[in-house]
């Protein structure tokens, strides 16, 4: 009798197991890097004269169960002209256990290309590690994530709040009389080595209504600050939904001009926010200290595990090699040129860089030959956006027009700099 009775448990704990572990995942299409050819060398795109021909692409995604018979069945949008695509988009429903097949289009008019295709089935161990990543065909990387099915977020992955006037929460913004301009503040790294996990958007100091920046900014603007997860690459983070939301409910207020004020990593996401959205209603970008071409030290910081776990894929995505792959992908992308845009080099005197940021690394070849206006300051990386005067040099170039400068201007700064 109680033989029967502890195999009837242990039946009944496995049933549970089992059904556990089978509970499906959702299947998210991050971002991906696409080879400049097809496999035999010619061009994605007829190629237009004047014009790159570069791929649209877009992902499909099938789910087969145990027996072969087909479960599920997904596509992505499209994103038209790139080398790096960026979707951060649900595909399909899957269990531990199954197989999926993914293949990686091109969008034609007649008839689409193959990018590339792969099989994978889904472990329990992918499920357990969150995201991983597959190279197939003429697909340099894709990344996938699996989140849970059902599951909501706890936090937000993009908070918004206002400063000034003040201060207010997303809920409760408001615009001064007659004011016309706003600037949105964003941060950058927020190292997590207290404990806090990086899916939590969190302020920084200097984003604060008693800060030294606000209040010098509060005189020329109504201020509004920005803080996002920092568990993506910056690039993709640039694509959340929820900060070009922000960015809008900032605009529907009235205002004539928005300016995005972004430090360090911040202002990676603002450059890559107006290049995909140019129509979002930001009319000027000021970059301060930014590492577009990376930051040695977040290399290092990832491979010498000096960072979170939660973390180091923002990290990483700051490192040289990973700005290379990134800017080689978005070739094709420029800044608008309804938008004003200026980058501020942080660099103490007689120094190559601000201790974080190579100076070349912060001015790149890419932003001068589009004749983006470059200013110095004499600091390093984070002094320069709590300096006094450093500040009062951020409200100048917030109220004063920054218009591209000629490629004679771009050579002769850069060379007065060396």
């Amino acid at each position: 009798m109680l033989k029967s009775k502890v195999l009837a448990i242990v039946a009944a704990v496995a049933l549970f197991t089992s059904q556990a572990v089978a509970d499906p995942v959702v299947l998210v299409v991050k971002s991906a890097t696409i080879l400049p050819t097809k496999a035999n060398g010619a061009a994605w795109d007829f190629p237009l004269v004047g014009t790159k021909a570069l791929p649209d692409p877009y992902v499909k995604a099938w789910v087969y169960d145990s027996t072969g018979a087909q479960a599920d069945y997904g596509e992505t949008g499209i994103r038209w002209d790139t080398l790096g695509p960026i979707w951060n988009e649900d595909i399909v429903k899957a269990k531990a256990g199954q197989k999926i097949k993914i293949e990686v289009w091109d969008k034609d008019l007649k008839y689409d290309d193959l990018i590339g295709a792969r099989s994978v089935t889904l472990t329990q161990g992918l499920i357990d590690k969150g995201s991983f990543i597959l190279q197939f065909g003429q697909v340099k990387f894709l990344r996938l994530a699996v989140r849970t099915d059902g599951t909501s977020r706890s936090e937000p992955r993009v908070t918004l709040m206002q400063p000034f006037p003040g201060p207010h929460s997303a809920n409760e913004l408001t615009r001064s009389k007659d004011q016309s301009r706003a600037i949105i503040l964003l941060p950058g790294l927020d190292l997590r080595d207290d404990g806090a996990s990086a899916a939590t958007p969190r302020f920084v100091d200097w984003q604060g209504s008693t800060s030294t920046l606000v209040k010098c900014l509060s005189h020329h603007a109504d201020v509004f600050s920005i803080a996002y997860a920092q568990t993506a690459p910056v690039e993709e983070i640039a694509s959340y939904h929820e900060l070009r939301e922000s960015i809008e409910k900032v605009k529907k207020l009235g205002y004539r001009e928005i300016v995005l004020l972004g430090h360090s990593a911040g202002g990676l996401i603002a450059r890559h926010f107006v290049e995909e959205n140019p129509g979002a209603g930001v009319t000027r970008v000021i970059q301060v200290a930014t590492p577009n071409g990376g930051a040695k030290l977040a290399g290092l910081a990832v491979n010498f595990l000096q960072v979170p776990k939660d973390q180091a894929k923002f990290v990483e995505s700051l490192s040289p090699s990973h700005r290379d792959v990134v800017l080689k992908s978005r070739q094709n992308k420029s800044i608008p040129t309804s938008v004003d845009f200026v980058t501020v080099v942080a660099c103490p005197s007689h120094k190559n860089g601000d201790g974080a940021v190579h100076r070349d690394r912060q001015w790149t070849s890419e932003l001068k030959s589009q004749g983006v206006p470059c200013v110095c300051l004499d600091g390093t990386h984070m002094q320069v956006i709590n300096d006094t005067e450093c500040v009062g040099t951020y409200c100048k170039l917030a109220t004063e027009p920054q218009p591209r400068w000629s490629a004679s201007k771009v050579q002769l700064f850069a060379s007065a700099a060396k």
